[in-house]
């Protein structure tokens, strides 16, 4: 409870937060000097309050590339896409022998109706269960980025769109 107060404390200062995976805010946990404990799951409904997303199962195909949905979010400026273009299509989480590549996908999260204020950037091009780029301006000047997929962060080395993201994300003169 704890740490799930300091990042509502975080929020509600006008802080930023990146979640540059999947799966994020899955366990309850406690530490004290000598160990750290799992306590449990976190509710779905928190999950979704906090992170905009939650997961809904595995990816058909398992790996895809993400397609724009809002390209004139400044987290786009400097890539040049456009609505419908695709970037994303490796990431060295993969074998790079298999035949599904892309960012979206292993844990894909999903934004929800009920996951107030969060927007889709991009979703990926999987048939079934793609992830969702997500992203929520807060009311205190903040702002919340969910990649939705564990493949984002090997995407930082693979793909010049990924990289851009999230040199834009970390650029303290934006939003």
């Amino acid at each position: 409870d704890a740490m799930l107060d300091a990042y509502d404390k975080f929020i509600k200062k006008g802080g930023k937060v990146i979640f540059a995976g999947g799966n994020a805010m899955f366990k309850l946990v406690a530490m004290d000097e000598n160990r750290i404990s799992l306590m449990g799951d976190v509710s779905s409904a928190l999950r979704r309050k906090m992170t905009g997303a939650i997961n809904t199962g595995v990816s058909v195909p398992l790996y895809a590339p993400f397609q724009v949905l809002t390209p004139e979010h400044w987290i786009f400026q400097g890539t040049n896409l456009k609505e419908g273009a695709t970037f994303g299509a490796a990431s060295s989480n993969h074998n790079p022998d298999s035949p599904y590549q892309g960012v979206s996908g292993w844990e894909a999260d999903q934004g929800t109706s009920d996951a107030s204020g969060f927007i889709i950037l991009a979703a990926g091009k999987n048939t079934r269960f793609p992830s969702h780029m997500l992203f929520k301006q807060t009311r205190e000047g903040g702002w919340i980025f969910n990649a939705g997929t564990i493949p984002f962060g090997g995407a930082l080395f693979a793909d010049p769109v990924i990289s851009k993201i999230m040199l834009n994300l970390l650029d303290t003169k934006k939003p």
